[in-house]
């Protein structure tokens, strides 16, 4: 064999093994990626109160759940009560703190009739007992759009109250409302919100944890905008207003980036819905 045909020879060679070795690591890197267990977010709205129901602007009012409130929470926690959620994080309003106690307290309560099963079949681990307390923590950057003085007011149809000629607007052209004197502009919320997300998704110790995310309608709507990766404040419009309790579930789809694989969840009886 001519010396050029055995060094055309050993460059095919190389060019093969190296295409497989390219091909190994893709397949490791595919294996590790299927071990690690991507950040899941499960985005829920608060459950109702009196001023939902009154159709009054709340945004940073604190408000307490009422009773059906309590229940529609009560009935999502149900409905949640065998996802293992790692982490809360609530607005720090007490109607969303609260709606996060009701739904974190049907969860443990499925943890604690588990843990009784595992004791009486003689497979308890003590490893499983240490995780069913479920930390909650508090952040303000996920609390309502501040509406200033609008809030208190009612923005329904036969009580309406807003010194503003059509409050649907707020659902169709949010970036065109001007709020009064103490109000947030919807630029700040979406600015706030998108922080959040990236600094969960930077610390490295919420990587593989499921988080229970709760937070209110305004909230939860620009949040669903930032995780959707639009750029254009106009594109909020395709979002709408989730209804009390609804859930939204978020996951890290593999390249850093958040995805929505559901949405318009609800757990309770939709003959409950309101459109607050």
């Amino acid at each position: 064999m001519f010396r050029s045909e055995r060094a055309g020879l050993n460059r095919k060679a190389k060019a093969a093994n190296k295409r497989n070795a390219k091909g190994r690591t893709c397949t490791l890197l595919s294996m590790l990626r299927s071990l690690i267990k991507p950040m899941e977010l499960y985005l829920i709205r608060h459950g109702e109160t009196d001023w939902n129901r009154a159709r009054r602007l709340q945004g940073h009012t604190d408000i307490p759940l009422n009773e059906n409130g309590i229940e529609l929470a009560e009935a999502t926690g149900w409905g949640l009560r065998d996802v293992p959620i790692d982490l809360c994080i609530s607005s720090p309003l007490s109607r969303a703190v609260e709606t996060a106690g009701h739904i974190l307290k049907q969860n443990e309560g499925y943890k604690e009739r588990f843990y009784a099963f595992l004791e009486r079949h003689g497979q308890y681990s003590f490893r499983l007992r240490e995780t069913c307390g479920v930390p909650v923590f508090t952040d303000e950057r996920i609390k309502e759009i501040n509406f200033g003085e609008w809030e208190g007011m009612n923005c329904g149809f036969d009580n309406y109250a807003l010194p503003l000629d059509d409050f649907d607007r707020f659902f169709t052209a949010p970036e065109e409302i001007e709020l009064p004197e103490g109000g947030e502009d919807i630029r700040d919320v979406i600015l706030r919100e998108r922080c959040f997300l990236e600094e969960l998704q930077a610390d490295p110790a919420f990587r593989e944890l499921r988080i229970l995310i709760i937070t209110h309608g305004g909230a939860m709507r620009g949040l669903l905008y930032v995780i959707s990766g639009q750029e254009d404040i106009a594109g909020m419009k395709e979002v709408t207003i989730p209804h009390n309790c609804q859930v939204a579930i978020a996951a890290d789809d593999g390249t850093g980036r958040l995805s929505i694989r559901e949405d318009g969840l609800i757990y309770y009886d939709r003959s409950r819905i309101r459109r607050i």
